[in-house]
């Protein structure tokens, strides 16, 4: 029985948990905040490069100023990626 319950309820919580991505546009609430925030996603890591996961084989993985330069890329990206929503009429969710 708990397996079954466990097979029900957790699809449920993992649809909730998809697709927020922390923006609302206040004259559009039926604005696509996901489809918009992968356009600004895109945007950015085009602009500076993918942020964030790193493959442990990768030779630089444990040096740290490419751990740095890692860090560095991804505040970037997130800046962007938020000065894009912006401009797209969006604000962050409280």
């Amino acid at each position: 029985m708990p397996k079954r319950l466990l097979l029900l309820v957790l699809p449920l919580l993992l649809a909730g948990c998809a697709g927020d991505v922390g923006w609302i546009n206040p004259r559009d609430p039926q604005a696509n905040a996901e489809d918009t925030y992968a356009g600004c996603r895109r945007a950015a890591e085009r602009d500076y490069g993918q942020s964030g996961y790193q493959a442990a084989a990768d030779s630089r993985f444990g040096d740290p100023m490419a751990m740095a330069d890692r860090e560095a890329s991804g505040d970037r990206v997130r800046e962007a990626v938020a000065a894009c929503m912006r401009a797209e009429g969006f604000i962050p969710k409280k």
